[in-house]
């Protein structure tokens, strides 16, 4: 029976080539992130901008919901401190939340039962 053969990724030597690997491939990524932040920073941009038209919107028909406003308030703030993603993602929720404040108020005005329409409070 041959002696038993050690595997060459669990030698220390493997670790290290492993690790110089992704560390290569990590700083290889964050070099070439300078363009996509760029168009990040342009595309959180314009998401913010189309929040702030929809948000807007709502509050003239008197329809804006706390949660859109708040919402708004966290994509400026992420915008500000450079997390564009998250900036993004916080315009596109307050797009929404205003659209829907929009659409319950319409609702609401052609409901026969005036503002009240699906909000019973509780009681039957």
């Amino acid at each position: 029976m041959k002696p038993r053969q050690p595997n060459p990724d669990s030698t220390p030597h493997a670790f290290k080539r492993y690790s110089l690997a992704t560390l290569l491939c990590a700083g290889i990524l964050l070099a070439s992130t300078g363009t996509c932040a760029d168009a990040t920073a342009e595309a959180a941009e314009a998401a913010l901008g189309e929040a702030e038209v929809a948000v807007a919107k709502a509050r003239v028909r008197g329809a804006l919901w706390s949660t859109a406003w708040s919402a708004l308030l966290e994509a400026r703030r992420t915008r500000n401190s450079q997390d564009y993603a998250a900036s993004a993602r916080w315009s596109a929720r307050a797009a929404e939340l205003a659209g829907l404040g929009i659409t319950q108020a319409e609702h609401e005005a052609r409901s026969p039962q005036g503002g009240s329409a699906g909000n019973t409070g509780g009681n039957p």
